[in-house]
């Protein structure tokens, strides 16, 4: 359940877009709303002295908010002690689709216990720079919260 607010998480905090006039640059805050609705396979697993590693699972949420409809990507590499079931880490490549624009980045959290926010930086395919905080809302909804810098 931890790998799937975490991926729901990162799914939904991608939602941006905005449009800057020309010559001037402009902050844009924005609220996406997301629901997962797949969770791939991973593309490889294995254990190691009583960790759990995991590679290339992909998270697919719809978003919708300021920055339109859209789709949230999210391809997650992980690692979990299988002791006591907590994430060792977390990290990987996120890309938000919407009716503003397309976002890419990566992400990392360090382990421990399920953080309140993921933070999320990536850019726009217009050039811009989208900061985000993904936070979990439900067991398979999330906001995604942040500012888009235009040039």
């Amino acid at each position: 359940m931890r790998r799937t607010l975490v991926g729901i998480t990162l799914l939904l905090a991608a939602g941006l877009a905005v449009g800057s006039p020309a010559g001037a640059a402009t902050f844009t805050d924005f609220v996406e709303e997301g629901r997962l609705v797949s969770v791939s396979e991973p593309e490889q697993t294995w254990q190691s002295d009583g960790i759990l590693h995991v590679r290339g699972q992909l998270f697919t949420a719809k978003v919708k908010g300021d920055l339109g409809k859209g789709i949230f990507l999210v391809v997650e590499n992980y690692e979990v002690d299988l002791t006591t079931g907590f994430g060792l880490d977390n990290h990987g490549t996120w890309v938000l689709e919407t009716e503003a624009g397309t976002w890419s980045g990566t992400y990392a959290i360090a382990g421990g216990e399920f953080p309140f926010f993921i933070p999320l930086v990536g850019h726009g395919e217009d050039g811009s720079l989208l900061k985000a905080e993904f936070v979990p809302t439900g067991p398979t909804t999330a906001e995604l919260r942040g500012t888009i810098l235009s040039p």
